[in-house]
């Protein structure tokens, strides 16, 4: 199986080490918050999850199952947190550190532990809050309040559901008295790795050599021969509908092991059979590593048995299956800019006409779109509604001295008043976390800010004068911008500072989502899709097209979808570690997304208007 922690890991494998920093960063604070609750010590906690890391990447090619990686890290975190309370047992010291000198037992990272914080009363009350817990309460707390991990991220880590864990936090929570809840709380804010922590982890096992992966040899002429002959056979009988391929069990395997790829235009159905070869027998002892079916008819028994390494082509090409999304008659002779819906029937979009710009307005899901505005004077670019009512529209005037302009209604659009506009500078993006608080992006680094819903507007100080496509926020804190030449701009004040973050790419980036505050992903040029686990570092994901996305939704930490020219849609199920193509039967540029509940809505050029089945 193919996973994004593989991707990193086969990266590193071949001589990358910086890019294993992606992967500390992703699970530095999972694994720092098990060591604490295993150690009750903050300064042994990082000690260990840097021992962990280093550790990793030095056993890196021991493994097996890349998708397990984060599995492995957890045994070895255990497995030296373990080894490291044998130690301490056996050290005749271990209770007379207060007794020697501060000067030689100071560490630098023990003073963002100490700072401002009574260390030791507090470290004493809160080890005495947290050892009368059961562990797997004092885990889901500690990865909780100092991991900084939600219920989902917290049950992967964990190996179990997320409701399961929302039980363990209730009862966990339950047991504590609230002024030490608040103390654990405060205690942990303060008690967070280094900002160095990754930095330091990278520089460390950059001069460590590991064992690149292994090549794959080129098999000799007379099993190359044998190998198509099974293969022929294979495919022959697989259009045969032996029984083999009538088997529930052999179809489990089918439905684990395979998955698309590209070959020249065509996607391609492959069959990856790990460890394993064929042959066919009258009967053979059921073992773990076997497969055996049955047939009542009396028909030939097929036997599967682990021999050697195998990469076979299924036997038939998978076509363009039929469209998951469903074209909507639209009626509308425009090009559609961007949509949003805010339930599964009440929704309105933008576009331009040859006369101008216009606003329309759905009340049945699409199946009809009413004009809310005749043509207007400017190029509107986006809109956004918060409710039923409250909804915004940016854009800019048309003519050589362009003005940015707002739209505002309060009446879900049955009027639309200009809220502001100002002059040279073109708006493109708008957002809104309520009613009241809101933000708009555009062109020279225009960053606007309002906390009264547009009734006054305020310019906020941008670090770029490039052009600025898209803005999200996840509080009244956190937030992201996004724009030319792979801008990426962050705030975690509301926008009082803007910082510029890094994507590795000079793109031009289109658009943003957020689903919590760690976790994102941006579209732009040629095919490109970042995603960040922290906020704050963003990866490359591979894509199958290296058409331009113009738009990307997701509706949780797995599913999203993104959109862009010449009819392009990819669909994800994995957070973006894959990404496949979804036929949508149009050639037109595909410039809006918008998601409520289970329902996803795209348009775009030429009235374009689809909706997933």
């Amino acid at each position: 199986m193919r996973t994004e922690d593989g991707y990193i890991i086969n990266k590193c494998l071949n001589g990358d080490s910086a890019a294993f920093g992606l992967l500390v960063d992703k699970y530095k604070e999972g694994i720092y918050a098990l060591a604490y609750s295993k150690l009750h010590n903050f300064h042994d906690a990082e000690d260990v999850t840097q021992e962990v890391f280093i550790k990793a990447y030095q056993k890196l090619n021991s493994l097996k199952r890349w998708e397990n990686f984060l599995a492995w890290l957890y045994a070895i975190t255990s497995n030296l947190c373990k080894d490291r309370i044998r130690t301490q047992a056996r050290r005749p010291d271990c209770e007379f550190v207060e007794d020697q000198n501060p000067s030689i037992i100071y560490q630098p990272s023990l003073d963002s532990y100490r700072k401002g914080l009574e260390y030791e009363s507090i470290s004493e009350k809160l080890n005495e809050a947290l050892n009368a817990l059961p562990e797997i309460h004092r885990q889901v707390l500690t990865l909780r309040y100092l991991g900084g991990m939600d219920n989902r991220e917290i049950a992967r880590f964990l190996g179990t559901s997320a409701d399961n864990i929302s039980h363990r936090l209730k009862r966990a929570k339950s047991r504590l008295k609230e002024e030490m809840l608040t103390i654990i709380t405060t205690t942990f804010e303060h008690q967070r790795l280094p900002a160095g922590f990754t930095l330091r982890i990278v520089e460390t096992v950059s001069r460590i050599m590991i064992q690149p992966m292994p090549r794959t040899p080129c098999l000799p002429w007379s099993l190359s021969a044998t190998t198509g002959i099974i293969i022929t056979f294979l495919s022959l009988n697989i259009l045969c509908q032996t029984s083999l391929f009538n088997s529930n069990e052999y179809k489990q395997i089918i439905a684990m092991e395979r998955k698309m790829v590209n070959v020249g235009t065509l996607p391609v159905d492959v069959l990856e059979l790990s460890n394993v070869s064929l042959i066919f027998n009258n009967r053979m002892d059921s073992e773990k590593d076997k497969l055996e079916t049955s047939n009542p008819s009396g028909k030939i028994l097929w036997t599967l048995i682990p021999t050697m390494n195998l990469r076979l082509p299924s036997a038939h090409v998978k076509y363009p299956e039929e469209s998951q999304w469903l074209p909507i008659q639209s009626d509308l002779k425009m090009d559609f800019f961007k949509v949003c819906f805010v339930d599964d029937l009440t929704g309105w979009a933008i576009g331009n006409t040859e006369h101008g710009s216009r606003i329309v307005y759905t009340k049945d899901g699409g199946k009809k779109w009413t004009n809310q505005t005749d043509n207007i004077a400017c190029n509107l670019k986006d809109i956004f509604f918060i409710n039923i009512d409250e909804g915004w529209a940016v854009g800019s005037t048309d003519g050589i001295l362009k003005k940015g302009i707002i739209f505002h209604t309060s009446d879900s659009g049955q009027n639309w008043k200009c809220q502001f506009s100002i002059t040279g500078n073109a708006l493109r993006c708008v957002f809104f976390l309520d009613k009241y608080e809101g933000w708009v992006v555009g062109d020279e680094g225009t960053i606007l800010y309002t906390n009264n819903g547009g009734v006054v507007w305020k310019k906020q100080v941008s670090p770029t004068n490039k052009e600025l496509a898209g803005v999200t926020f996840v509080n009244s804190r956190d937030g992201w911008i996004i724009g030319k030449n792979g801008t990426i701009l962050h705030t975690n004040d509301g926008g009082i500072i803007w910082k510029t973050q890094k994507s590795g790419t000079i793109s031009n980036l289109n658009a943003v989502t957020f689903v919590n505050a760690k976790q994102g992903w941006i579209v732009g040029k040629c095919g490109t899709v970042l995603k960040t686990y922290d906020g704050t570092l963003w990866i490359a994901q591979n894509t199958p097209t290296k058409n331009n996305l113009l738009d990307v939704a997701f509706a949780d930490e797995c599913q999203g979808w993104a959109v862009g020219n010449q009819g392009i849609i990819l669909n994800t199920t994995d957070g973006g570690a894959n990404w496949i193509v979804q036929p949508s039967n149009v050639s037109d540029w595909l410039t809006g997304l918008s998601y409520t509940n289970d329902n996803v809505w795209v348009v775009g050029s030429n009235g374009v208007v689809m909706k997933r089945r």
